[in-house]
């Protein structure tokens, strides 16, 4: 039975009777309410008032089709109910044995498995009242412009549910994402809430995290990290006796590990030192610690040998002279350097007293063109 079908046949005799224009009397309803009575005893005739009993005969199969597909429909929905609950509890505690997943994926999928059967039992009940396929239109409309408006979030929801079951970082990890480092204090289905080294709280999309790179400082392989130091000495310093100085500070380090090997070499012969590389591994839990005791033990051995970290240096050689040579580039110069001297004036100098032009006080001041017609070149021997 077609549930439009009966719907289109009860709203042909609301329309018939609405436009009949026949009033209804009292005694007309206390009569119909009689007859209606004698036929529910009798089960012949309409057992409803002001339905004769031809319009009951015509419309008797199709209610008794329709309420046989509401209890098919009610069962559907009770069994859909009854699996989907048995399944996702069954889910809920196997998930919740296994010790790498976190509680809120064993609900998230349970919650899921929950969704899913009932989806699935909706569309069992739409498909006995002949309405499967109207509705998954429908259905599929509304889902296609909610997953348009909310696109952003479900990928934030999808990247969620990677973080929580791949699990690449746990609460209290440090996590570096981008250039931040990050101690996580929450991994949710939107965003994982952590906060800086230096207190301030951040709020990381998980779309963020899984479309970039991720370095967890929290995990290292054999629960060990190796740590790099540099110590700079000065050329003139012995470089034996620095490793040694450097294999006591090492030794004397109780959470320096003897395996793997440490590693003392000389790592860089820079502008104004030379730069040895001290490599060892720790545990994971000692890295910083170590880091900066052996810092302050490096320091302060190096200077108890007499050995020198020297500072940077750069040598500046200024470099004068004039048109008549310049000293070498290892001279420098702290003397002011003579003017230098005209050609033109050395060449007015050699001239003859007499030959030389004074201008008399009321004549046209000297000008360079001037000076230059006068000027005698000297005459080759």
């Amino acid at each position: 039975m077609n549930f439009s079908t009966l719907t289109t046949f009860l709203l042909a005799q609301t329309e018939a009777a609405s436009t009949s224009g026949t009033k209804i009397k009292l005694t007309d309803t206390t009569k119909a309410v009689d007859q209606t009575a004698k036929n529910i005893i009798s089960g012949q005739g309409s057992p409803i008032p002001f339905v004769s009993d031809e319009e009951w005969a015509q419309a008797k199969p199709y209610i008794w089709e329709f309420g046989l597909d509401c209890l098919a429909a009610v069962i559907v929905l009770f069994f859909g109910w009854v699996v989907a609950k048995a399944l996702s509890n069954t889910a809920r505690r196997f998930l919740e044995n296994q010790e790498h997943l976190d509680i809120t994926v064993s609900l998230l999928i349970s919650r899921l498995i929950t969704w899913a059967i009932m989806l699935l039992a909706i569309a069992g009940v739409a498909q006995i009242f002949g309405l499967g396929a109207s509705m998954f239109a429908a259905i599929g409309a509304a889902g296609l412009g909610i997953a348009l408006a909310l696109k952003d979030t479900m990928s934030n929801v999808a990247s969620g549910v990677m973080l929580l079951v791949i699990r690449p970082f746990n609460v209290g990890d440090a996590v570096k994402l981008g250039s931040e480092v990050f101690i996580v204090d929450e991994i949710g289905l939107f965003s994982v809430r952590a906060h800086l080294p230096d207190g301030p709280t951040a709020m990381v999309p998980n779309s963020k995290i899984t479309s970039a790179e991720t370095i967890n400082y929290g995990v290292c392989h054999d629960d060990v990290r190796r740590l790099d130091l540099t110590a700079s000495i000065g050329y003139d310093d012995d470089i034996n006796q620095a490793f040694e100085v450097l294999n006591n500070v090492l030794d004397a380090e109780k959470r320096v590990l003897s395996k793997p090997e440490r590693l003392l070499a000389v790592s860089e012969m820079a502008d104004s030192s030379v730069n040895l590389l001290v490599r060892c591994w720790t545990k994971r839990t000692d890295w910083w610690g170590v880091k900066c005791d052996l810092t302050k033990a490096i320091k302060l051995s190096l200077d108890d040998a007499g050995i020198s970290i020297p500072f940077p240096q750069q040598d500046v050689h200024v470099v004068s002279g004039n048109y008549g040579g310049a000293p070498t580039g290892d001279e420098v110069s702290t003397k002011t350097p003579p003017p230098a001297e005209d050609p033109l004036q050395l060449s007015l100098a050699n001239q003859a007293p007499a030959e030389k032009a004074k201008p008399a006080p009321t004549e046209e001041p000297m000008t360079e063109a001037k000076r230059w017609s006068g000027l005698r070149l000297p005459e080759a021997s």
